[in-house]
């Protein structure tokens, strides 16, 4: 099991969902498993590195990628309502089985094939027909299937949202500097509909995924 934090916040407790056996499951997927699939756990990586949104994963192009050292940055081609920035950095992880820069590129490889040098394809591609650029609808479903191989109930990015950001808050990081890397306007966003009871944010419980693995 991964370790818990557990913060009262307000009288209402809040459950919500354990990353875990998620973790454990994506630690054995590689890209031998096809492209589908290591698409469905680059995608997962990235959400509970970053809190991104699928509004915002479905926008990103491979030429706005940068990969500097031991991180990523992600340039988004449009803005979107909420945003107040238009791009974002991901750290590398240890353990390169769930090391979401590792799977970035390792998911770019494998579709390298459906791309050509003028393409204006977005990152993530459909697994059918002319591997099409994927859908905010796709990408949606892509994370309940996820949920289903890991064997736990299905869930929404939107809560994945509520795990990640809550779990930054309670492990220090400031209301100013949330907001900056979650690229929200205003600290009532947060206070209003994220502040919840949550588990520990994306590297530790990447860490401690990691640790169980080599039990």
């Amino acid at each position: 099991m991964g370790i818990k934090k557990t913060v009262k916040v307000s009288p209402k407790h809040v459950q919500l969902f354990d990353v875990q056996p998620i973790l454990q499951y994506l630690h054995s997927v590689s890209p031998d498993d096809g492209l589908y699939v290591y698409g469905r756990k680059t995608l997962f990586l990235l959400m509970i590195s970053t809190g991104g949104r699928i509004s915002e994963f479905d926008r990103i192009r491979i030429r706005n990628l940068q990969f500097i050292e031991n991180y990523v940055r992600v340039n988004l081609d449009l803005p979107t309502k909420t945003s107040r920035s238009l791009s974002f950095e991901i750290k590398a992880f240890d353990d390169t089985r769930l090391c979401p820069v590792f799977t970035l590129k390792q998911y770019i490889g494998l579709t390298k094939q459906f791309r050509n040098s003028h393409d204006e394809k977005f990152l993530f591609l459909k697994n059918t027909g002319d591997h099409s650029s994927a859908t905010k609808s796709t990408l949606a479903t892509w994370i309940k299937l996820i949920c289903l191989e890991a064997g736990i109930q299905p869930i929404n990015s939107h809560v994945i949202r509520k795990t990640v950001t809550s779990t930054m808050f309670f492990n220090g990081l400031s209301l100013q500097e949330l907001c900056s890397r979650i690229r929200w306007k205003s600290n009532s966003t947060f206070l209003r509909f994220y502040n919840q009871d949550m588990l520990n944010f994306s590297e530790v419980m990447l860490s401690q995924s990691s640790k169980e693995d080599r039990m």
